[in-house]
């Protein structure tokens, strides 16, 4: 890989390589005592690989708050997808793969050390020991973009710097790794607000017990209990997007699992998950996600240790 841009701080740096079409840069906000706060941002025409890597002792939290990236400890790892409006926690020592998509990204990158947080320090090392996971945790949360979200008043805390900024940061650190630990899934596309309204939630529930069936805006309406005009403006006003894109994001995110995870072939795949044709799976991994599905699927290397391993 052809050094392109490396960008070194205390504890955590990033290698941009391959060919960037778009710049992506990281640059630092602001600084409390040894804890860092940077923020990686640009857009890009073509998806490019590059590297991270984290030091021993130290702990990273990436906001990631619009574009995608996928990430692997190794070739024989399974890519795992940092969706918009997620949340990824690691811990050193550990070198990343990154496989960065196209479109525009920003995320808030918090950096600290050990001695920064030894309790949080402590308990993540007995939560690592009781869920017999490495020294390493990579884990993903997803978070509401909307105002109240903890990840929310952070962003608020860096880019409105005040009196109150430090223990705020410091407050979220906590919280977010609590949540990742709690969270019982590590990949979202179909975000929601904090609130929603009952006979919507209803709905929601419905449509993501089984996303793949046909979703009629006529159909999710009288389910609802509203006329579709009513559906589509309440839906819309509440969740931020219209019903029918929440039924395709609901989908993508079960295609984008079983690109990443098997070997299925990607029409098999684009039936089972819902989609009318591959080229409309395409589109939808390409729009939320800025990557083809072809980029999402396990290395050949990979393919073999599974191999090995299922013997």
């Amino acid at each position: 890989m052809s050094e392109v841009q490396a960008t070194a701080r205390p504890g955590i740096e990033f290698l941009m390589g391959g060919r960037v079409d778009g710049e992506i840069i990281v640059r630092h906000l602001s600084s409390y005592g040894t804890l860092r706060i940077d923020q990686m941002e640009g857009s890009k025409k073509r998806s490019s690989l590059s590297q991270v890597t984290v030091r021993p002792g130290v702990h990273s939290l990436i906001v990631n708050w619009q574009g995608a990236q996928l990430i692997r400890a190794s070739e024989i790892d399974p890519w795992r997808i940092v969706a918009p409006f997620s949340v990824v926690y690691l811990r050193g020592p550990i070198q990343l793969q990154v496989h960065i998509g196209r479109g525009t990204h920003d995320s808030i990158i918090v950096s600290w050390n050990d001695a920064d947080t030894p309790a949080l320090s402590q308990w993540v090392d007995r939560m690592n020991a009781k869920e017999l996971r490495n020294a390493v945790s990579v884990a993903f949360v997803p978070v509401s973009p909307w105002e109240g979200d903890v990840a929310g008043a952070l962003l608020k805390a860096v880019r409105e710097p005040s009196d109150f900024s430090e223990p705020i940061i410091y407050a979220s650190i906590h919280e977010m790794v609590a949540r990742i630990y709690s969270a019982d899934t590590d990949f979202c596309l179909a975000t929601l607000p904090l609130e929603v309204p009952e006979t919507l939630m209803r709905l929601i529930e419905k449509v993501r017990v089984d996303p793949t069936i046909p979703w009629s805006l006529k159909e999710a309406a009288a389910f609802a209990g509203y006329s579709p005009f009513h559906l589509s403006r309440t839906f819309k006003a509440s969740i931020g997007y219209g019903f029918p894109e929440f039924v395709d994001r609901c989908r993508t995110e079960i295609a984008v699992r079983h690109l990443s995870s098997s070997e299925a072939g990607i029409d098999d795949i684009a039936s089972a998950s819902g989609f009318g044709s591959t080229q409309a799976l395409r589109e939808s991994v390409r729009e939320y996600l800025g990557l083809l599905p072809s980029e999402l699927r396990l290395s050949p290397l990979a393919q073999a240790h599974r191999a090995d391993a299922e013997r």
